[in-house]
C-alpha cells in the first residue's frame, strides 16, 4: 500500500508500506512558480517592447482571479505601450477586484484610445453601458 500523506507547491513525501515495513521518501520538483516568473523575466528582457508579453501574464493572473497580481502586469503593460487592449484588461481587473469607480474610469480611457487607434470598441462599450447601469 503507499499513500501521500504530506503535500506541498514544490514536493511531496510517499509512504510505501508492506507487511510490517515501511519506507518514506520525498519527491521534489523545482519551484514552478519561479520557474515560471524567470521565464516571463527572460522573455521581457529579450522584448522590452513587446507590451503584449505582461498583459498575456496579467492576463493569466486575471483568470485565476488574482487581481493585485493582474493589476501589477496590466501596469507594465501599460507604462510599455498604451493600447485599447492593455487598457480596457486594467479596466476590468479594477472592476472584479471590487474598484468599480476606478474601473470605469480606466474604462473610459480605453475607449478613447481605442477610438483614436481605430479600434472596434462598441461591444466593451455595451458591456460598460451594462455594468454602470447596474444590468451585469
Amino acid at each position: 500500500m503507499y499513500s501521500i500523506p504530506v503535500v506541498t507547491p514544490n514536493s511531496a513525501q510517499v509512504l510505501i508500506r508492506w507487511e510490517k515495513a515501511a519506507v518514506p521518501f520525498t519527491v521534489e520538483v523545482p519551484d514552478v512558480n519561479a520557474l515560471m516568473l524567470k521565464k516571463i523575466n527572460d522573455a521581457i528582457a529579450a522584448n522590452p517592447n513587446d507590451w503584449k508579453i505582461p498583459l498575456a501574464v496579467a492576463r493569466q493572473y486575471g483568470n485565476d482571479d488574482k487581481w493585485d497580481e493582474a493589476l501589477k502586469w496590466a501596469d507594465q503593460s501599460i507604462k510599455v505601450k498604451e493600447t485599447f487592449q492593455n487598457l480596457s484588461a486594467k479596466a476590468q481587473f479594477l472592476y472584479f477586484a471590487g474598484r468599480k469607480d476606478e474601473a470605469f474610469t480606466v474604462a473610459d480611457q480605453a475607449i478613447q484610445r481605442g477610438k483614436s487607434d481605430k479600434v472596434d470598441t462598441s461591444s466593451f462599450e455595451k458591456r460598460l453601458a451594462d455594468l454602470k447601469a447596474g444590468k451585469m
